[in-house]
């Protein structure tokens, strides 16, 4: 037998470890090592006040470290950081960036949803998108986003409006400093600035969206806005009026999740076949006027599961009509539009947290019903308040935030100037913001800039069918078409001019691509033209 083999001691090991280490080393490829080094670089670093256009005590990353490449991924430098107060009682602003090995020059922030409080990662997919696109990350774009300056407190995540700059943060400033504290550190890691800046959101973020747009035009080449809440001031007070009416009404009595299915389907009955086409779907979405409710009422033969009561009639009119402010607010707004008729009150999304909640009002419940979180912390101050809510006793409030959350400013004149592009999308059965808002918001615009000059940088579309998150179902129980790829629209707009016109939404089964149809272009819907596929967009044109 030969000589046994004798383990090497403990030193040998740690000579052993040392020289793998080295081997790997010299095997790594200089980019990769000058990635890591530029990337842990950052996480030295510190911003000055004077380094953010708006007031801030400076900005610090937190954390930079380098996420190797996986899942069609390149690899990239993911760095934390903190931005700041000025005023010591209130919170910084936390925020997320993503530098990808594979930069593209170009920075897209990503917006928010509801009352914030959490970090917008910029690792997600961009509302809307077909699932077999490409991540913003994997095409090249550095992604970041924030938390808006406050966390999600338990149970009352709303008491952050009770510090002026925590509040002015959520409502307007936050995205301008993180823009600021973004596109300096992309600046710094990749030894030039970014060539692009973009923003999509949806909802909270479309409002923060349409806020770049109209107060930080220079910042920005493009704007990506969807189901914007644009007047949410006006919008969380509708809200609430409906959580008071089911409470205050009748508990008990409130509508139930079969009374809106009952409600969708006398909105089908009037309105469905008006486009052409009996699919579930009500395409001519400001020409639908809704089901006749009396004729819903209960009687003496129908079982209470098959009728509306009087208070459940009253409810629903009232979410249909628009909501009075006695005052006038900012840009001249004096109400808030009642909602259209886009039969969405069985989706997922539909009017359930405002008409048929599951449990009686409850501190908990300003987490799901952002209209209560309005009242309680933003309007009354009181988080026990479920009593009417008369705006006119809280007008200067309601004035103030109004000023400075609602986007509705229609002079996008500096915006256009500077060669911005800004998309707008509706959804027709949207339940949770209101779509004749944007409508008129839209409206505003070309009348103050005119046809042409809105032409030239605006685009508004809208998707019937879906709610506010894009889900629809038609008739046949298969999904509503709502996916599209909105930042290659836009980046398209930008880069080469090259405006969008109709555009094709697909419907989506796993990652199954199924009906489509045109998404046109407001005021327009899409219309059968009798033959052909109904589940085809060729079998569609856009019509008045």
């Amino acid at each position: 037998m030969g000589e046994r083999y004798k383990w090497p001691g403990a030193c040998a090991l740690r000579l052993t470890a040392a020289s793998l280490a080295l081997v790997a080393a010299a095997l790594t490829p200089p980019a990769v090592r000058a990635n890591e080094a530029a990337c842990s670089a950052l996480s030295r670093q510190t911003l000055t006040a004077g380094q953010i256009g708006l007031p801030t005590g400076g900005a610090k990353v937190a954390s930079a470290a380098l996420v190797p490449a996986a899942a069609g991924l390149s690899a990239y430098c993911k760095v934390l950081g903190a931005i700041a107060p000025v005023d010591p009682h209130s919170t910084p602003i936390l925020f997320q960036l993503n530098l990808p090995e594979a930069w593209n020059k170009k920075a897209l922030q990503m917006g928010g949803g509801g009352l914030n409080g959490t970090v917008v990662n910029g690792l997600g997919r961009p509302n809307d998108s077909p699932p077999g696109d490409p991540l913003p990350l994997a095409q090249g774009y550095a992604t970041f986003g924030s938390d808006s300056g406050h966390g999600q407190g338990k149970p009352d995540i709303g008491v952050f409006a009770w510090n002026a700059e925590a509040l002015d943060n959520y409502l307007k400033s936050a995205i301008k400093k993180t823009h600021d504290a973004a596109l300096t550190l992309i600046a710094a890691y990749y030894g030039e600035p970014a060539r692009r800046t973009y923003y999509f959101g949806r909802s909270q973020g479309g409002r923060e969206a349409m806020n770049a747009a109209q107060n930080f035009p220079a910042d920005y080449d493009g704007v990506v806005s969807i189901v914007p809440v644009i007047a949410w001031a006006g919008l969380e007070s509708h809200a609430y009026t409906q959580w008071e009416g089911a409470y205050a009404n009748d508990w008990a009595g409130r509508p139930k999740p079969v009374h809106l299915a009952l409600i969708r389907d006398a909105t089908l009955a009037a309105c469905d076949g008006a486009d052409g086409l009996k699919d579930g779907v009500v395409s001519q979405y400001e020409a639908c006027k809704g089901p006749n409710l009396a004729a819903l009422r209960c009687k003496a033969d129908k079982p209470a599961d098959d009728c509306l009561t009087l208070s459940q009639i009253a409810l629903v009119r009232r979410v249909h009509a628009p909501l009075r402010f006695g005052f006038s607010v900012v840009n001249g707004s004096t109400e808030y539009p009642g909602w259209p008729w886009g039969a969405g009150e069985a989706l997922v999304e539909g009017p359930a947290p405002w008409m048929a909640t599951k449990e009686p009002p409850s501190l908990e419940a300003s987490r799901s019903n952002i209209g209560v979180a309005f009242a309680r912390y933003f309007l009354v101050r009181d988080p026990t308040f479920t009593g009417p809510l008369d705006l006119k006793t809280y007008r200067a409030v309601f004035t103030q935030v109004s000023a400075m959350g609602d986007m509705t400013n229609p002079d996008l004149s500096a915006f256009a100037a500077r060669g911005g592009k800004l998309i707008m999308k509706e959804n027709g059965a949207d339940y949770s913001q209101n779509p004749r808002r944007g409508f008129a918001y839209y409206k505003a615009v070309v009348a103050r800039m005119g046809q042409t000059k809105a032409d030239s940088f605006l685009r508004m579309y809208v998707n019937p069918g879906v709610d506010h998150g894009g889900s629809g179902v038609m008739a046949d129980g298969s999904p509503v078409p709502d996916k599209v790829d909105w930042l290659s629209a836009l980046d398209a707009w930008v880069e080469k001019d090259t405006p969008p016109g109709p555009l094709t939404v697909t419907a989506y089964e796993g990652a199954k691509p199924g009906a489509s149809r045109p998404l046109c272009l407001y005021p327009l819907y899409p219309r059968y033209d009798g033959k052909g596929d109904p589940k085809a967009a060729a079998s569609f044109s856009c019509a008045r």
